[in-house]
């Protein structure tokens, strides 16, 4: 090998191994750019769709896209967010019901009408304030204090509204995880104006952050209980009992509840509680049981914490054992099966609850079967549970719809765990097409992850087959939600093609709807315009938890075709919304998984 032919080789060398060569430069420069892009569009349409909010009619749907983006634009410019968050504050004050004169006689409809918009406001007040106090606790205050509510009027005054006091405790609560020494100074002036139920929240938020602090708090809110009668107030008592169940350990718990009680998920960490704390929770709730005012609603509460009264008061066991028994026997059929159940969900075996549902009432039976597949779930036992189901339930209708729960539950804890064998095996077991659709998409996401490209984009095509595009249908929605949101991690151009057809046909399904409200009044439309916020319709931090990835990855792959897409939607309010749901999925951090998948399972 001659000279030169050596050193342009040592170069060629030189330069392949050398870091930051010009074209690992260029590369980094160009992905640089595209990113510096990306940002610039994404703060232009988070502008465009602040200020598109003013353009909607509807207060409710002015506050809900308003407040998603200030909450967005919070890290890019605090001043402007921060006056977005009052716009949409104002907003609600917007809502009101039809003036009448304060002297004037209500009717029963016009009572009944305030009485919804007064909790429709709180409830609005409630979810800004809580996402405004994640951001600023004395802007969440400030903003609290601006808008008071006023009971409706000429109601009697023993009916109970929620209050601001509640609003207080829920912003500490937010506080909390961020910074507890503040959240335990206002949780200390909240307590002094009253207990509600919000505040055994944030004693379980503050002990989870600073548990000496959650402590303090705690017996705070002893020394605050032993001044009440607890047989008179209700909420009192509830914390009381929550109090000595926060405190067991683990081998005293008999098991997590199934239930969506403020405080009873499990997750928390134990409240340390001295046993003198706990004696005097035990004599409080003993006391208030034995008094001949305690109703039955107290006397049930007092009935779940036995084996703390066994052990710090056993001289009054059998006393509160007779008042129980006593009450027991008042209560008809139908209470007697409830209190059953409920002690089934707790202490009961997935196969003792199906078998309990077989004998249940509608209503009752489809709780228990949704009860039995959480817990087979949770513990591990679902291939004996599909087993007990199949031999146990007779009736084909009700086998298919637990069935179709275990299902859904199942491709979700699977999916969301990243368990690709475990979603491989349950696939050939899932009964309805688009639920086998859904774990289909799921199963080729986790094979795009690990380099197989091509048998994931395969797995979509077959998974495309079952699906329909029926958007009436929760089911096959969410399926080719999922479906679409794989193919935009696997297959953009494909993504974007399905998602076009689905915007198109949603389009006219919603004109169909409209056209529908004009003659039955479905609630979905008021003043002309959909309501962006229904107990029926999925809810937008649902629909990112779900479907945010996806929708990122759309907007990486080609930001323009993905905003003129949200753009489709002939309504306003829908394209603001979608619009809203690009934004955060790109801007905003997904929550945990196994936070979200575990609450549903717990």
């Amino acid at each position: 090998m001659n000279l030169k032919l050596k050193l342009l080789l040592c170069c060629l060398l030189a330069i392949a191994f050398t870091p930051g060569i010009p074209v690992r430069t260029a590369q980094k420069d160009k992905e640089a750019e595209q990113k510096a892009e990306l940002e610039k569009k994404t703060l232009a349409l988070l502008n465009d769709v602040a200020a598109g909010a003013w353009g909607l009619k509807l207060p409710e749907n002015r506050l809900f896209i308003m407040s998603g983006a200030a909450d967005l634009l919070w890290s890019f410019d605090e001043k402007r967010a921060r006056t977005l968050y009052w716009d949409a504050l104002n907003s609600v004050n917007l809502i009101a019901a039809p003036s009448r004169s304060g002297t004037q006689p209500l009717s029963e409809s016009d009572r009944n009408e305030e009485i919804r918009i007064h909790l429709v406001i709180y409830e609005l007040r409630q979810k800004l304030l809580r996402q405004v106090a994640r951001r600023d606790a004395q802007l969440a205050m400030d903003m609290l204090r601006a808008t008071r509510q006023v009971p409706p009027r000429q109601w009697p005054p023993e009916y109970s509204f929620p209050s601001d006091l509640q609003l207080e405790q829920e912003i500490a609560a937010e506080i909390a995880v961020r910074d507890p020494a503040l959240a335990l100074k206002l949780a200390r002036q909240s307590l002094a104006k009253g207990v509600t139920l919000e505040l055994f929240n944030l004693l379980r938020q503050l002990n989870d952050k600073d548990p000496e602090k959650g402590s303090q708090f705690a017996n705070d809110v002893i020394e605050k209980l032993k001044t009440i009668n607890l047989a008179n107030d209700f909420l009192a008592c509830i914390v009381a009992v929550d109090l000595l169940q926060a405190s067991r350990t683990p081998d005293a718990q008999p098991r997590a509840r199934l239930t969506n009680r403020v405080g009873s998920l499990g997750g928390f960490k134990i409240l340390k509680l001295s046993d003198e704390q706990k004696r005097e929770l035990v004599d409080i709730l003993a006391n208030a049981a034995l008094t001949t005012s305690a109703n039955g609603r107290m006397l049930k509460q007092v009935g779940q914490v036995m084996p703390e009264v066994e052990q710090f008061a056993p001289e009054r066991r059998d006393a509160i054992d007779r008042k129980l028994s006593s009450f027991r026997r008042t209560l008809s059929e139908g209470e007697r099966n409830q209190n059953n159940y409920n002690s089934l969900i707790r202490g009961g075996t997935p196969e003792e609850l199906v078998r309990a549902a077989t004998s249940a009432d509608e209503g009752n039976r489809l709780m228990l079967l949704r009860q039995a597949a959480l817990l087979a779930l949770a513990h591990g036992t679902t291939d004996s549970f599909r087993d007990v189901v199949n031999k146990d339930i007779a009736n084909e209708s009700q086998r298919a719809t637990v069935l179709d729960i275990l299902d859904t539950h199942e491709i979700t804890v699977a999916a969301g765990r990243k368990q690709i064998d475990q979603l491989t095996r349950i696939l050939p077991k899932i009964r309805r097409k688009e639920e086998r659709a859904r774990a289909m998409a799921e199963l080729a996401i986790m094979l795009k992850e690990k380099g197989q490209t091509e048998e994931a984009s395969a797995m979509l095509d077959e998974a495309a087959t079952l699906i329909k595009m029926d958007l009436k249908d929760e089911k096959q929605t969410n399926a080719l939600l999922t479906l679409m949101c794989a193919y935009a991690a696997v297959d953009p151009p494909k993504a974007f093609a399905l998602a076009e057809r689905s915007v198109d046909h949603a389009n006219s399904q919603i004109s169909l709807l409209l056209l529908l409200d004009k003659v039955v009044k479905t609630g979905a439309v008021k003043k002309n315009e959909i309501l962006l916020e229904q107990p029926q319709l999925m809810s937008l931090d649902l629909l990112l938890f779900r479907y945010g990835k996806g929708v990122a990855a759309l907007a990486r792959a080609d930001f323009n075709r993905t905003r003129a897409l949200a753009e489709r939607f002939e309504r306003n309010e829908l394209k603001l919304m979608a619009q809203l749901l690009v934004l955060k999925g790109l801007l905003q951090p997904q929550p945990s998984t196994d936070a979200i998948v575990g609450s549903r399972v717990m």
